[in-house]
Order: structure tokens, then sequence, then C-alpha cells
């Protein structure tokens, strides 16, 4: 069972008579009147945690959002390539070149996975802040 500090103090009052325990429990009084102070305290932390801990769940909300929204607009990207056009001129055939297979990456340009990589480190640091 859970008592107050008041509660327990009004039933030490209405059990003892004797003067020299009701001496003790004024020489207490600080004591108890600090403990209540202290609860006050304590219940106002918990409130301001608890707002703390809210508002941490709608910024991971927010984050997982964005990072939905970039993967989204990272596959528009990646379907959106330039083809060529119908009307434009053939191309030269090339001759094989065994060192130009081996370049996955040509223009420079991040590939998918390497902007998703990006964006996960990114997002990643933000949430350890």
């Amino acid at each position: 069972m859970k008592i107050t500090i008041s509660e327990l103090k009004q039933l030490i009052k209405e059990e003892l008579t004797d003067e020299d325990v009701k001496f003790l429990i004024n020489g207490l009084k600080p004591l108890f009147d600090t403990a209540e102070k202290n609860q006050k305290e304590i219940d106002k932390t918990k409130g301001e945690v608890h707002k703390l801990y809210k508002r941490s769940n709608e910024l991971n909300g927010a984050v997982q959002s964005l990072e939905k929204n970039v993967l989204t607009i990272n596959d528009k990207l990646s379907i959106e390539k330039e083809e060529p056009s119908r009307f434009g001129e053939p191309e030269a055939e090339q001759e094989w070149d065994a060192e130009s297979t081996t370049d996955t990456n040509p223009g420079g340009k991040p590939t998918n996975e390497e902007i998703r990589r990006m964006v996960k480190e990114e997002l990643d640091e933000l949430r350890e802040k």
C-alpha cells in the first residue's frame, strides 16, 4: 500500500499520545516538509521527462518520414533515366574495351546504393545527437 508523507504524518499523530513522542514528531516536521517539497520536484521532473520522451518519438517519426521521402525520390531518379531519341542519329559502333567495362559509374555520379548509404549515414548521425 502506498501512502503519502502527509498521510503517514497524520497516522503517526493519531496513534501516538505520549508527549515525548509528539515532541519528536514536531522535531521531524522540517524533514517531512523537505520530503514533500522534494516529492513535488520529482513529480515535476517526471513530467518533463515524459514530455521529452514524447518529443523524441515525434522526432523519430519525422526522421522515418524523411527517410521514406528520400528513398522515394531516389527511386524516381533511378526510373527517370534518359532514353535515346527514336529520331536521333544511330550511334557509331564502338570497339570493345576491357577497361571500359570495369567502370561501373561513368560520369562520376553517385549510384543509387551510394546515395542510400550516404542518406543512411546522415540519418544515423542525426539520431546519435
